[in-house]
């Protein structure tokens, strides 16, 4: 069974906070994590790289510098788990860290880095936008300057969003600084008053075709800090300063990548699941091309299919194989999730996302049944990369779980 590999676009603003996040979420991930049940890696040469950064963060010293304009770089995040069997890799997400002066001053066409960067953006799984907590923190307090922060950093950051079909994780850094004054909620009614940001969440609900009803990705606000409570303030000038005696710990740096694998088996779950409806119904695409000048463009023909659609048949379509031409779609839609990942994740983690889907009491039944089976499981019963990966799986939904019950304002669409 081959890593399922992910590639993330990390967008934001000079001094957001990309590389800070990567090398925190470095930091949090590097020894293997009780609740997810996994460690990551990455190429020593990166390793070394993101550790330097960490190391500028924790000490009393300036914060790192900004990515620099000529640099993309690139960081691979292999999430492994160690077993008295072994070590065995279960999922590997690369990061594409872009420069913010790319957003907000463009070099236009003809440029190799920007070239080679539109390129990566039309191939990548999921988006990570980058959310300046101290400049979203002005924005509420309605300081000077807040809305040339809006024009000018993030309405072009929301439109090169505009369009992308996979998940897109708003990452609002420093929160350690903001919520001592606001909540998740202030910023995302803040947020949602912004037209372009409001347009990008809003472009989410007519997001299917008549051809082929893919769904889109969610779309979460993500809040994040690099180094904890209590270790950086604002002083009376607005710049963060570091506190002496205190060590860093990072807080919800590891939800973002918790959230890919989950976010991407629902989008594929959903697009096989109204698939096999339309499929069970009789509608197939030439049937569409047929009735398409009777149709209502806006119409959810999966809606319309109804329980053919369900886990269980989505379970067989996987076993008996799927077409080369329902594979060419998915893969269209920018799906890549392979069918053994996605049906370990129907058979171990349905169960915790059951408002994800429409699902027959039976089916939650066996969900609940599923759930309290792999609850009771631990790292020591994985025995082979399979395994793993729906450990895995299983554990990944299940602190997503967690962490949207703690914050249910950051599912945004």
């Amino acid at each position: 069974m081959s890593v399922e590999k992910f590639n993330v676009v990390a967008l934001g603003p000079s001094g957001s906070g990309k590389t800070v996040y990567l090398a925190a979420l470095q930091e949090r991930l590097r020894t293997q994590d009780p609740q997810l049940g996994f460690h990551v890696r990455l190429p020593r040469d990166q390793e070394r790289k993101l550790t330097e950064v960490y190391s500028e963060v924790a000490s009393s010293g300036d914060w790192p510098a900004p990515t620099d304009r000529t640099e993309t770089p690139e960081w691979t995040f292999t999430c492994r788990m160690w077993t008295r069997f072994g070590v065995f890799e279960t999922m590997q997400i690369e990061y594409i860290d872009y420069a913010g002066e790319h957003l907000t001053h463009p070099v236009g066409e003809g440029s190799q880095v920007q070239d080679w960067f539109e390129e990566r953006l039309e191939t990548a799984d999921a988006l990570l936008g980058l959310l300046d907590g101290v400049k979203i923190r002005g924005l509420l307090f309605g300081n000077r300057g807040a809305e040339d922060f809006l024009r000018d950093d993030l309405a072009p950051m929301f439109s090169l969003m505009q369009g992308f079909p996979g998940p897109i994780h708003f990452v609002l850094t420093k929160w350690d600084l903001v919520e001592q004054n606001f909540t998740l909620a202030d910023v995302k009614q803040r947020l949602m008053r912004e037209p372009t940001f409001n347009q990008l969440v809003a472009s989410r609900a007519p997001g299917r075709t008549r051809r082929f009803p893919v769904p889109p990705g969610r779309i979460r606000l993500i809040p994040v800090s690099a180094v904890g409570r209590g270790f950086a303030v604002l002083d009376s000038e607005g710049k963060v300063r570091k506190l002496d005696r205190t060590n860093p710990k990072p807080m919800n740096v590891e939800i973002p990548l918790v959230s890919v694998l989950p976010d991407l088996c629902v989008r594929a779950y959903e697009a096989l699941r109204i698939s096999e409806a339309r499929r069970a119904a009789g509608q197939d695409l030439q049937q569409d091309q047929e009735a398409g000048d009777n149709q209502d463009p806006g119409q959810d023909l999966g809606d319309q299919a109804g329980a053919p659609g369900s886990p269980g048949r989505v379970r067989k379509l996987l076993a008996a194989g799927l077409s080369p031409q329902l594979q060419a779609q998915l893969m269209k839609s920018g799906i890549t999730v392979s069918p053994a990942v996605l049906a370990g994740f129907l058979d171990a983690a349905l169960g915790a996302l059951g408002q994800l889907a429409s699902r027959s009491p039976r089916e939650v039944r066996r969900a609940k049944r599923l759930q309290r089976s792999w609850r009771g499981r631990r790292v020591k019963s994985v025995k082979d990369e399979t395994s793993a990966v729906h450990h895995t799986v299983h554990r990944l939904v299940g602190q997503l779980g967690e962490f949207e019950r703690d914050e249910p304002d950051s599912i945004l669409a």
